[in-house]
């Protein structure tokens, strides 16, 4: 469409690595239903990186498009490196919590969730909050679950997560 098709000639044009990142992002969309869209976004978020190599959030949405792609092991190494160079950021931990648990670490993806959260993760939806509630149910202490079950009643979660506060308190 008109609107790529613009990204497309400010990426040329060296404008701004927002519109490659926009541009891959919403190839990630379509890529859901057409592998051949992850690979230009891959593509493009790849050719971005170098133009601001300290933008975390190029490095997320690689990674975002290598777990897609089922590539965990990839998205791991890039996390990684970004969880090493900036350590305090609670969404690199939660996206290396997302790697781990797709590549069966679950153990690792409960200590880099609660990395995510110690380092004020925003949650995005109650889904999320649901997803760690699942990793605090086999890995972490009470007080871990009943906080997880408390933002999941916070996020707007429903009687499910007054249900779930209940069983954990």
């Amino acid at each position: 469409g008109v609107i790529l098709g613009d990204m497309h000639t400010n990426i040329e044009k060296g404008k701004d690595v927002f519109d490659s990142m926009i541009l891959a992002q919403i190839l990630t969309l379509i890529g859901q239903g057409d592998p051949t869209a992850l690979v230009e976004a891959e593509r493009v978020i790849t050719a971005a990186i170098p133009l601001s190599p300290k933008r975390q959030q190029l490095y997320f949405t690689l990674a975002r498009i290598q777990l897609l792609e089922g590539r965990a092991d990839v998205a791991l190494q890039v996390l990684n490196q970004v969880v090493a160079d900036e350590p305090a950021i609670g969404e690199s931990h939660w996206l290396l919590n997302i790697a781990l648990r797709q590549s069966g670490k679950d153990t690792e993806a409960w200590a880099e969730t609660k990395k995510a959260m110690e380092n004020g993760y925003a949650w995005r939806a109650a889904e999320e909050i649901r997803y760690a509630i699942e990793l605090a149910v086999r890995f972490g202490s009470a007080e871990d679950r009943v906080a997880l079950a408390e933002a999941l009643v916070s996020a707007g979660g429903g009687a499910s997560a007054l249900a779930t506060l209940a069983e954990f308190e």
